[in-house]
């Protein structure tokens, strides 16, 4: 059975990855596990690069608290200006990497109102 490492405690997240594994290798059997780690980045990332970094040191993190996993996922969701996207990075244990960016979608206006409410409200 191949391990798989989620960088982060979020469902949602861990049960996207479970999903896509087994419907590109539908032979396999996948144990998915997900980890809280440091993403070193802000909590909010307001640019495609800060949230591509913080998949990424999601991964970095996953890997060195999970050295024999056989996989290890990185996703980070980010905001730029008014868009919202995610960044996903996958790596197998190997080191061979994929990363791939989500569509970008315009948040509503009652979106950006609170999040620029709580935004505020975040000490840096």
């Amino acid at each position: 059975m191949k391990s798989i490492i989620v960088a982060s405690h979020t469902q949602a997240k861990i049960d996207a990855a479970y999903d896509a594994f087994i419907r590109v290798f539908p032979d396999q059997q996948f144990m998915v596990n997900g980890v809280a780690v440091n993403t070193g980045i802000s909590v909010q990332p307001m640019s495609s690069d800060e949230t591509l970094t913080g998949a990424c040191n999601r991964v970095n993190q996953a890997r060195l608290l999970f050295p024999d996993a056989d996989y290890f996922i990185g996703e980070e969701a980010g905001q730029d200006g008014e868009f919202t996207f995610a960044w996903i990075v996958i790596e197998d244990k190997l080191g061979r990497q994929g990363q791939a960016k989500s569509a970008a979608f315009k948040l509503p206006a009652a979106a950006l109102i609170e999040l620029i409410a709580v935004m505020s409200l975040v000490i840096y």
